[in-house]
């Protein structure tokens, strides 16, 4: 299934490369914005009034969780629009934002608040069990706390992959299953649906994103093999103003090849992860 899946998704995004790479500039674009208002400094700036610091403070906290939510409405809204494409067999613009017809929104958003706090909770349980049984072996010099606190801390780990993988389709499942099941409480009923969806398929799941992964380690890999020996065939040239000319431009043209990679395989591993939950259907 997971080698399906790929091969499914390779060839979706290949036959409609453009449409699909229009529907996902929009997620794009506004995940740039959101990135470079937290990479601000702001902090850096403030003045050295106290009233006007928490003022500046309470601002800056305020955009950065809306510019959250939008990067999450956005890209959970190209999920919803390449599923709705690829069912429907055409794949429009206007598809990017299917999250925002009508008032689904507003359950991705309560869906979003939801699992972030069922995995809040479980991280914050397990660690402070596994900090309680750590400081338990350091006052107590007995390596047997230790052992607890790092065994505590791997089934802490393990029961969040467990449960991430049982949520990881919960906004497809709300959109195609139980959004207009029951106005009021559809997106609840989504956690129940997509946890029964994921039975028996986890291990395909993560072993599809693990496959994923080494894909992208494998070009990675392969990029950084070409820089390399780029940068030893020019340096056997001592600086020349030719070896010079040939590296900016072999430069770019490298930089432009990542760019274009990094593209692809981010619309080739989404579309697979869509291709992934169809067949769950």
């Amino acid at each position: 299934m997971i080698i399906d899946v790929l091969k499914d998704g390779f060839k979706t995004v290949k036959e409609h490369k453009w449409a699909i790479l229009g529907m996902w500039m929009p997620a794009f674009i506004v995940g740039v914005i959101a990135n470079c208002f937290s990479n601000n400094n702001a902090i850096s700036n403030l003045s050295i009034d106290p009233v006007t610091a928490l003022n500046t403070l309470q601002s800056s906290f305020a955009l950065m969780f809306i510019f959250s939510i939008l990067t999450s409405l956005f890209s959970v809204s190209l999920k919803m629009g390449l599923l709705k494409s690829d069912q429907d067999g055409n794949f429009n613009f206007k598809n990017a934002f299917a999250a925002f017809d009508g008032m689904t929104w507003v359950g991705v958003i309560v869906i979003d608040f939801l699992a972030a706090l069922i995995e809040a909770v479980l991280i914050v349980l397990f660690a402070v069990v596994a900090l309680l049984f750590f400081f338990a072996g350091v006052n107590q010099q007995n390596s047997f706390f230790f052992a607890i606190a790092a065994l505590v801390a791997l089934i802490g780990i393990a029961v969040f992959i467990y449960v991430s993988l049982g949520l990881a389709f919960i906004f497809l499942t709300y959109y195609t299953d139980t959004k207009d099941t029951d106005l009021n409480n559809g997106f609840i009923k989504s956690f129940p649906e997509t946890w029964k969806l994921m039975k028996g398929h986890r291990y395909e799941l993560l072993g599809l994103i693990v496959l994923q992964f080494l894909i992208s380690f494998g070009v990675f890999l392969a990029f950084l093999v070409v820089v390399v020996i780029v940068a030893v065939l020019f340096s056997l040239m001592h600086g020349s103003i030719i070896a010079i000319s040939l590296a900016t431009i072999l430069g770019i043209l490298i930089f432009i090849a990542a760019i274009v990679a990094i593209v692809f395989l981010d619309l080739w591993f989404l579309m697979s992860q869509i291709k992934f939950f169809e067949r769950l259907k």
